[in-house]
């Protein structure tokens, strides 16, 4: 007699009946379960727990009831379908197999979720980067000749009558040919090209950008490598016409020059005298913590490669470009009480370093001609570097201007004469407001967007007083390019 059995006797209080009843069941339940057969003593302890979650599962389905159909036994998602004569409430749609469903999706709960599909649709409904439309002006006209009429175009143009009515060519002032392709490779978010693969893509958008607007020539920046010569088709992966493509070179911050500023000096002036297609030289400034900290791009060694660049450009005869970081820090637009006391920012050094630079290379060259290239400083400091160096600077804005919360982008392209405005495209991620609008993740950096960046500048600069476009932006910024890079224009 087991141990259960004595336990039932005792609990019966003497009923003979209720004893026999109880232990008879139990030797029936044992017999014909199949899940009893086998003695519980012999499974393990996750064994068992198993089987309590199935059989605790079992039951709580015979409970469950299913809101589409009102059957028991299953829930709403595991509905088998049931025939509601095109009404959208059974679980199949047509192409899963139930002919009575036509709706199946519903709107979507999650954030964010009807504004992407909105922005999706208007990508598609675009159809390209090819039905952007240009603003007023920069259409290629069939009945003149843009490339005869480039020589021609008054320098005395001013914001005032800029609109002479002849053609003329806009031109990319900065561009990052190399960072361009890599951002079409990898940093669009979708599936990942291979280089030839982004390298079509590029020519292809140029070829459409060159057969559809009157696009003239960029510029695109080149590092010098030590021990290895520079040649314009190592520079970039890809090709453009002739006349449309042209370099600036730098000198790369690997060391291989062993901060010899003679030898430094002497790669830049070979660079520019054996290549017609290099126009000028650059440097960067850029005091961000994460730069400075790493050897090679400390603040010293930048400012001896800028004093190289200077020297190269006296020899050569050519212009500097120079770009700077970082921007201002946000305390610093908000607070004036910072502007004073806040002198130990990089912002603010990095202001310091660049105005004694510059004093001082133009003290020595007074014919110097400097690019402040993709500016990201503050307009009191562009307006005073101007004041300073009237005949020397001129500044370079690019689709950063574009963007709703650039205040100091918009202030800048506001103070900024027309005569010492550059238009550039930049970095990859000064893709203009409009064109990622109407594009989505289609969207790239590339010279054909100098447009889209001309009427940004243009927004800025207008009032109820003065109304700017962005054709008498460009054709400025056409005079200023030509002038300080005059390599690029063609000869008449």
């Amino acid at each position: 007699m087991t141990k259960g059995s004595r336990r039932l006797r005792k609990n019966s209080k003497g009923d003979p009946e209720k004893e026999n009843y109880l232990h008879d069941e139990t030797d029936e339940d044992r017999s014909s379960s199949p899940e009893k057969t086998t003695s519980t003593k012999a499974l393990t302890f996750s064994e068992k727990r198993d089987m309590q979650r199935r059989t605790a599962e079992e039951k709580r389905r015979t409970k469950m009831k299913c809101h589409l159909c009102g059957q028991t036994g299953h829930v709403r998602r595991e509905c088998p379908g049931i025939e509601d004569d095109g009404r959208g409430e059974s679980k199949f749609t047509k192409s899963n197999g139930d002919a009575g469903a036509t709706i199946l999706k519903k709107k979507s709960s999650k954030k964010g979720a009807r504004n992407r599909g909105r922005k999706q649709q208007s990508a598609k409904e675009g159809g390209g980067e090819e039905e952007l439309c240009l603003p007023p002006g920069f259409d290629l006209k069939e009945e003149h000749s843009v490339v005869a009429a480039v020589g021609e175009i008054d320098d005395t143009e001013d914001e005032t009558t800029p609109n002479s009515g002849e053609p003329f060519q806009f031109f990319d002032a900065g561009l990052d040919g190399m960072a361009s392709v890599e951002y079409l490779r990898t940093g669009r978010g979708k599936k990942k090209l291979s280089l030839k693969d982004a390298v079509k893509e590029y020519e292809s958008t140029m070829e459409r950008v060159r057969n559809t607007s009157n696009f003239g020539a960029c510029i695109s920046r080149s590092y010098l490598k030590g021990g290895r010569p520079w040649t314009p088709e190592t520079a970039v992966p890809f090709q453009l016409h002739h006349g449309e493509l042209f370099f600036i070179v730098g000198l790369a911050d690997s060391g291989s020059y062993n901060d010899d500023e003679g030898i430094m000096t002497g790669h830049l002036v070979e660079a520019v005298a054996q290549n017609e297609s290099v126009v000028g030289l650059f440097a960067d400034l850029d005091f961000s913590a994460n730069v400075v900290s790493r050897p090679g791009t400390d603040q010293d060694s930048q400012l001896r490669r800028l004093r190289c660049t200077f020297n190269a450009a006296k020899d050569a005869g050519c212009p500097v470009q120079i770009r700077t970081l970082p921007s201002p820090p946000p305390a610093d637009e908000d607070d004036e009480s910072t502007h004073h006391t806040n002198n130990s920012s990089p912002y603010s050094e990095m202001i310091v370093e660049l105005g004694k630079a510059l004093v001082d290379a133009t003290t020595s060259h007074l014919d110097l001609k400097i690019h402040l290239s993709c500016w990201t400083g503050k307009a009191d400091h562009m307006t005073a570097l101007l004041r300073t160096l009237p005949d020397n600077i001129w500044i370079g804005l690019d689709g950063t201007a574009s963007f709703a919360k650039a205040k100091l982008a918009h202030e800048c392209a506001f103070d900024v004469p027309l005569e010492k405005l550059l238009l550039e495209t930049g970095s990859p991620g000064a893709i203009p407001s409009s064109v990622g609008k109407a594009r989505g993740r289609d969207a790239f950096c590339h010279s054909g967007l100098i447009p889209f960046v001309a009427e940004a500048v243009a927004g800025c600069r207008s009032s109820e007083a003065v109304s700017v476009t962005a054709e008498m932006v460009a054709r400025s910024a056409s005079v200023n390019t030509r002038f300080l890079y005059p390599a690029i224009s063609p000869v008449s």
